[in-house]
This record gives C-alpha cells, sequence and structure tokens, in this order.
C-alpha cells in the first residue's frame, strides 16, 4: 500500500508529496515505540501500585542522591511516588 506523506525518506532527506511505502514507515515507527516494560513496586501506599506489585505509572522517574550517577540502588530514589489517599 502507498500513501502520500510529508516525512524523512530512508536517505534522511525531507519528502514532500511523494508516494512512500508503508512498510518503510511501519518499520521507523517500530524503531521509535518504546517497548513495554514491566515495573515492579513494593510500596503499597502509592498512588500508582497495582495488583501483584505492578507500578501502573505511565512514565517512571528515578533520581539519584549523588548527582547524575548512582553505586548502587540505596543512591537512588523514585520521584514518580504519590502517596494514595
Amino acid at each position: 500500500m502507498i500513501y502520500l506523506l510529508f516525512l524523512k525518506n530512508k536517505h534522511g532527506k525531507m519528502t514532500k508529496g511523494q508516494n512512500i511505502d508503508v512498510s518503510y514507515v511501519q518499520k521507523e515507527e517500530e524503531k521509535t515505540m518504546a517497548k513495554d516494560v514491566e515495573v515492579l513496586c513494593e510500596v503499597e501506599n502509592c498512588n500508582y501500585w497495582g495488583q501483584g506489585n505492578r507500578c501502573n505509572a505511565d512514565a517512571i522517574y528515578v533520581v539519584s542522591h549523588k548527582g547524575n550517577t548512582a553505586h548502587d540502588s540505596k543512591d537512588t530514589d523514585c520521584k514518580t511516588f504519590e502517596p494514595s489517599h
């Protein structure tokens, strides 16, 4: 199937008003799609905690107590945590 699109082609050049092979577009989208990741959390009083210790947040923000690096998990915190009401 062919669509008329405005995007970068496989050579990195902008294409405007050209026919683009959908299979190429799908392959490019697959490269940029986030992988499904399962995040486990034992903090039951977090607003995002779910059955089976699953985190239901759309995004996880983890910070380090030591600047931009950490030596082990004790050096980090989950800033996504919100207490449940």
